[in-house]
């Protein structure tokens, strides 16, 4: 079998590897180059100049430049953005040229591209694996310039490995995602994959159409690559070259099939160190710290070796955020300080888990967003976005290795998979801001009524328009691939059909950007590591525990008013008590009265007024169930429930509330066992009320949508635990453990719903079923009630 396969000098591949990371690093930059400024400069919708001045003042002194590692603390201009992006190009030109400025470009790249990462979110699949080849990359020996293709050495036989555990991570990480808890119709994948992925290619909208026959060998073949072969990748010699050949064509297949950035690029660079087949066998574990030997290098890998073996058991969706789940501070500190250490470096981007896509087949029909917008609030325009297909003759495009990030992320926002969702604590990003800010799609609104936000869309009818629209409104749409009859006869690629709201139609806001931004009490209630590390928020819970009165300590520190205090519990609380806080069916009711009662501006502080008077009492339970194990000392299932009790509490007024702070675990303990998911947290439904209809629409899309597609499976996710085994009541009590989301979601999900909620836009997600052959298609479309227009005009369903 050896000879098969040649054998090639170490210098040539560590050569060829370098310059492979070069020109992926040459692709990202580029790429990066087109959509920093119009994303994260002055004029776009997510200017890093705004969050910098918050994190400024919420973290001052040096320690925010570890916190948030970036140039951008320099300058954040966008000529400085400019120059970043540009610089780590010059950088990757260098690395693929080679000589002896080879190593010291890389260190520019990899700066350059930890600075990006603040501005515009590197956390996609792609970004993480470039990330990590870079930071391992800095340890490789320099190259000859070109035309010689190779290094001046062989790196350390211990770095090799790290890059052989990198392609067994990388690969086996997504198919233990994929594959783990699959079954035989899951053979079925590509059949709706093809489709419901982010961005699809014509190849892949077409390839969509083979009978399923033809598609299952292509599953097998990728579970082959997935879940055996990459086990080669750690067995130096022949079964190297096979890992690195499959997954070469796997990534071929998906290079054709769909738009998923510069990953499979990536990938196939990434398995060029696998052709190395001579380095990886001078490793000698006892000489690794021998005199002569690479010892900064060997130390690395071993660190970096330890940290893969924790971060291997979660996933992409968890890269940024596994590491802040609260549980992990419910462990004493001799059990938690590896998760510690790893939160803390983090922000380095060093080292990361890898798999997204689901188990189960997928259904055959792509979910998009649809946005409109008007003049004259009577008829309503269709804007198109540049990439992500949103009617019926939006064509499949080939985009990849170019990434557009805003289009790749339709899909994400589209199930309401955003930061500013409640289970952000679980699955959201690293920053704690994003969870109490503007949501993508609502900034995209307020964005297009500003006459900006252009750039993420064609031009089409905005370009007819000296002024911009009055309102704007985004629609929920299903989009399905149309017969190949269909699509020669008519031209178009889909049929569309609305099924649900999104964000109802907004006009411009002039204090929009005002509020955009959330003070640090307004962080999700998981937020233990920021608020640890913020130095307001920290001097509060430590005054807060030594016993100050929470009366005059709410208001420390912050431009709230003992006023605001006092029509907090004098009149908001008396208000929101003349509603059954037992049910969220109310909510239509109080929230009308509350903003009739108050301002805007007295709303927001009122919300910041409550958040603070949580977090003194929470402060004085910390000691009582942090660090403390299973057992602690206050019986709260989550951290997350301990906030929902101390605003059970404060809902029944200021006396309750400073008994509670005299008394805190009696009173926190009593409000565990009495209250409900709605009592808990129903004043913070009072100030998040339409970011919550959004969260209960977007689960219900995710039930609608997502697979099992049988009625009794569909019956258990909707209703919990009721009638479900033993083995899924446990999966379910585990990810309770995790975060209190879980113990609210089932009861957020059956609410919120409804005329009083969808503010005319109804929910209208069709059935699906699984034929024999494992597909997933459209059973059936919902019908709108007879008083609702449909607000796309092409939205009528079939029979």
């Amino acid at each position: 079998m050896a000879q098969l396969f040649p054998a090639l000098s170490p210098e040539l591949v560590w050569g060829l590897f370098t310059r492979g990371l070069g020109v992926l690093l040459l692709i990202s930059f580029t790429s990066l180059s087109l959509q920093v400024v119009r994303s994260a400069g002055r004029g776009g919708g997510f200017p890093i100049a705004q969050r910098l001045a918050h994190i400024a003042h919420d973290f001052p002194g040096v320690r925010r430049f570890f916190y948030f590692p970036t140039l951008l603390w320099i300058s954040s201009s966008d000529g400085m953005l400019r120059f970043i992006a540009l610089s780590g190009l010059g950088g990757a030109c260098v690395a693929i040229y080679g000589g002896p400025l080879s190593q010291i470009a890389l260190i520019v790249c990899y700066v350059c591209y930890l600075s990006l990462d603040m501005a515009i979110g590197l956390i996609f699949p792609w970004d993480c694996l470039l990330f990590e080849c870079t930071v391992l990359s800095l340890f490789l020996p320099t190259t000859h310039a070109l035309p010689d293709l190779t290094a001046v050495s062989a790196p350390p036989a211990a770095l090799t490995w790290a890059f052989r555990l990198l392609v067994f991570r990388v690969m086996f990480g997504f198919g233990k995602q994929k594959f783990i808890g699959s079954a035989s119709k899951d053979l079925a994948y590509l059949k709706g994959f093809l489709v419901s992925q982010p961005l699809p290619s014509p190849v892949g909208w077409y390839a969509q159409k083979l009978p399923v026959a033809l598609l299952r060998p292509l599953v097998l073949f990728m579970f082959l690559v997935e879940i055996p072969i990459p086990f080669f990748a750690l067995i130096p010699g022949p079964l190297s070259w096979v890992c690195a050949l499959t997954t070469a064509f796997l990534m071929i297949g998906i290079q054709a099939t769909g738009s998923f950035g510069y990953f499979s690029l990536l990938t196939i660079v990434a398995c060029i160190p696998l052709l190395d087949n001579v380095t990886p066998t001078e490793l000698r574990v006892s000489e690794l710290f021998n005199a002569g030997a690479p010892i900064v290098t060997n130390a690395f890998v071993l660190v970096h070796t330890a940290a893969t073996c924790i971060t291997f058991w979660f996933n992409s969706w968890l890269a940024q955020s596994w590491h802040l789940w609260t549980i992990w501070y419910r462990l004493p500190l001799f059990i938690s300080w590896p998760i510690a250490v790893l939160r803390n470096l983090h922000p380095f981007r060093w080292v990361h888990p890898y798999g997204v896509f689901p188990p189960n087949t997928q259904v055959s029909v792509k979910m998009s967003l649809l946005v409109e917008v008007t003049w004259d609030e009577k008829k309503w325009h269709e804007l198109e976005f540049k990439f992500s297909p949103s009617n019926a003759h939006s064509p499949p495009k080939f985009v990849a290795p170019h990434h557009p990030r805003g289009d790749q992320a339709v899909i994400y926002e589209t199930f309401g998979l955003n930061p500013t969702s409640l289970i952000s604590s679980t699955l959201g990003p690293y920053e704690p801001y994003a969870y109490a800010a503007a949501p993508a799609a609502r900034i995209l609104t307020q964005l297009v009524t500003e006459g900006r936000g252009t750039d993420y869309m064609k031009p089409g009818v905005l370009a007819q328009h000296s002024e911009p629209p009055v309102a704007a409104r985004i629609s929920t749409v299903m989009l399905e691939p149309v017969s190949l009859k269909e699509r020669h006869t008519t031209g178009a690629w889909w049929k569309r059909t609305y099924v649900g709201p999104h964000t109802p139609p907004k006009k411009r806001d002039p204090d929009f950007w005002k509020y955009a931004w959330p003070e640090p009490e307004l962080w999700h209630h998981d937020s233990i590591f920021w608020r640890k590390r913020c130095p307001s928020m920290k001097a509060l819970m430590d005054r807060s525990r030594a016993g100050e009165d929470p009366m005059e300590l709410v208001i420390a520190g912050s431009d709230l008013t003992p006023a605001d205090v006092e029509r907090f519990w004098t009149e908001f609380v008396p208000l929101a008590s003349e509603f059954d806080q037992n049910t969220y069916e109310s909510l239509p009711d109080a929230v009308p009265k509350v903003r009739e009662r108050f301002d805007r501006a007295q709303v927001h502080a009122l919300h910041r007024v409550l958040q603070r008077f949580t977090l003194l009492l929470v402060a004085r339970v910390e000691p009582m169930y942090l660090g403390r194990g299973f057992k602690p000392l206050i019986p709260a299932k989550t951290y997350f429930h301990i906030w929902l009790a101390a605003q059970h509490v404060i809902a029944k007024g200021r006396d309750a509330y400073l008994a509670a702070m005299k008394d805190p675990a009696a009173t926190i303990t009593q409000a565990l066992s009495e209250m409900t998911a709605q009592s808990g947290s129903y004043l913070m439904c009072i100030f998040r009320f339409e970011p919550m209809i959004f969260e209960a629409e977007k689960l219900r899309l995710l039930t609608a949508v997502g697979a099992p597609h049988d009625e009794e499976a569909k019956r258990k996710i909707e209703f919990g635990t009721e009638g479900m085994n033993n083995f899924e009541r446990a999966v379910v009590k585990l990810s309770e453990l995790f975060s209190g989301f879980f113990w609210i979601m089932p009861h957020v999900r059956a609410s919120f719903k409804g005329p009083r909620f969808d503010q005319g836009y109804p929910e209208m997600y069709p059935s699906f079923q699984q034929l024999d052959s494992g597909e997933v298609v459209v059973r059936a479309y919902a019908k709108p009630p007879a008083e609702v227009r449909i607000p796309i005009s092409d939205s009528v369903p079939a029979e």
